[in-house]
């Protein structure tokens, strides 16, 4: 890239050129290497390889840019000691460059040599500090009416020095570095002005807005989108008395502004009369201690971006073992209460355990008194016992048997009964049985047991209340059917 022209950063602001000048103690030393600086023959070159030739190519490019720039710095200071200004059709090219150099600083005319990276001898140095406050011209110029007439130069003083470069070079930065700052002050200023413009733009459009929906919510009808005059004067009106309480206090707060300015101007005033105002020096001072406190926040800065980890580290660290102790606390306290419930339960096995002695030594003495009790009683015999055991269970057997053989009879009787009442009542004719029926209502049949002399069994008689039926039972003895049957049929036959 060529640096003939003012490189431009990404925020717009021009770049120095020169900032690799670092110190004044190397700049020299830097110089010297440029200007000192070898670069192969034609010979040299044509044995090295492709990708060298290149970087010596593009070496050779920056070499011939620096020194464009150079001659541009040149040109600049000319024009600063008020040397007759050059063409601007001179100024297009570096070629040309070298020639408007060379028409101000030559008293003979310009080489056919445009591609050297240098001055040509021809050049009259200029000499001096800080860049020189004379340009030393040859010592031959042309004057109106004479003839021209070459004189010799000493070699030595048709060159500008390393060091003048360099002072002029330190110049051209410190101008750079100026002018940059005083490109950085109008951009703020610039995007200050933008800014509150926009603002004022955000508000107004705000402002705007607000008052055309006062203006159709209060004049506008919502049907007809017409507005009536009485509406109209009355928001007009309105509008007015806003605007003007809003002037009134804008040129208060202009007022209070122009008092403050004005205030603050005498008290320039007063200072400048006292002789207590700043000057050059005063702010150059204020500006290293404030070159060196930022340099202390930095340093502080870093400090405190340094113990911020620390203690964030700290405080992680601390968060882990906080962590941990929590942990081992509530183990502890779970063991604790392990513990604790252990103890109980030993202690509560403990009194078990000897209220179980106490309870195991009274029974063994009780164990004992029994047994000395059951050795000095004397009982019968096992098989004794066992045979009484079982003829008792034979005795409840037999009992059961007979009592449900009672239980037997008696059903039975009790269905005999049902029997002959129910026979009883089929066969008397409904008529007879009608007009008998409140007689045998008073009185009952009769029935009476005998027994047999012989046998010795006991026979029961049932009998109406004519004695016309007699049906004879017998105690023990199952009762027959089929004698039921054969009544009631010879009823029926009677």
């Amino acid at each position: 890239m060529s640096i003939a022209r003012s490189p431009v950063a990404e925020n717009g602001s021009e770049v120095n050129p020169f900032e690799f000048l670092a110190c004044d103690n190397n700049e020299q030393q830097l110089w010297e290497e440029v200007y000192l600086r070898q670069f192969p023959d034609a010979q040299e070159f044509e044995a090295l390889t492709l990708e060298e030739q290149r970087e010596i190519v593009a070496e050779l490019q920056e070499e011939v840019d620096l020194l464009e720039e150079e001659t541009t710095v040149f040109l600049r200071h000319a024009e600063s000691l008020r040397m007759p200004r050059v063409p601007n059709a001179l100024l297009g090219s570096p070629t040309n460059r070298r020639k408007s150099l060379s028409t101000l600083l030559l008293s003979e005319p310009l080489p056919q040599a445009p591609e050297d990276s240098t001055v040509n001898e021809n050049l009259v140095a200029a000499s001096g500090e800080l860049g020189g406050e004379a340009i030393v011209l040859s010592s031959s110029s042309v004057r109106r009416g004479q003839a021209y007439s070459r004189k010799s130069v000493d070699t030595n003083e048709m060159y500008v020095t390393l060091e003048d470069r360099v002072a002029m070079l330190t110049k051209e930065r410190d101008r750079l570095r100026q002018q940059r700052e005083k490109d950085e002050k109008e951009g703020e200023h610039l995007h200050e002005l933008l800014t509150a413009t926009v603002k004022e733009a955000v508000g107004r459009s705000k402002e705007l807005r607000l008052e055309l929906l006062q203006f159709k919510r209060e004049v506008l009808n919502e049907g007809s989108s017409t507005a009536s005059s009485d509406d109209l004067l009355r928001f007009m009106a309105k509008r007015y008395s806003m605007q003007a309480k809003y002037l009134d206090k804008l040129n208060v707060q202009c007022a209070a502004a122009e008092r403050n300015i004005t205030q603050t101007q005498q008290q320039l005033r007063q200072r400048h009369a006292a002789g207590e105002a700043f000057r050059a020096i005063d702010f150059e001072q204020l500006r290293i201690e404030n070159q060196q406190f930022n340099e202390r926040i930095e340093r502080k800065n870093l400090e405190l971006v340094e113990l911020k980890g620390t203690s964030t580290r700290t405080v992680q660290t601390l968060n882990t073992l906080m962590d941990a102790l929590n942990g081992l606390t509530a183990e502890q306290n779970r063991l604790r209460k392990d513990l604790k419930n252990r103890c109980e339960y030993l202690a509560r096995l403990q009194r078990e355990m000897v209220s179980v002695t106490s309870e195991a030594d009274a029974a063994e003495r009780k164990n004992a008194t029994i047994k000395s009790q059951h050795e000095a009683v004397r009982v019968p015999k096992i098989e004794h016992y066992l045979a009484q055991k079982a003829e008792e269970y034979e005795l409840q057997k037999a009992e059961r048997h007979w009592n449900r053989k009672v239980e037997i009879a008696g059903g039975q009787m009790r269905l005999v009964q049902q029997q002959i009442r129910a026979l009883a009542r089929a066969t008397q004719p409904t008529r007879r049985w009608c007009k008998r029926t409140g007689h045998q209502m008073r009185t009952p049949s009769k029935s009476h047991a005998k027994s047999s002399p012989g046998t010795g069994e006991s026979v029961t008689l049932f009998t109406d209340t004519e004695g016309n039926f007699e049906v004879e039972t017998e105690k023990n003895v199952s009762p027959v059917v089929g004698g039921s049957k054969a009544l009631l049929n010879m009823k029926r036959k009677k």
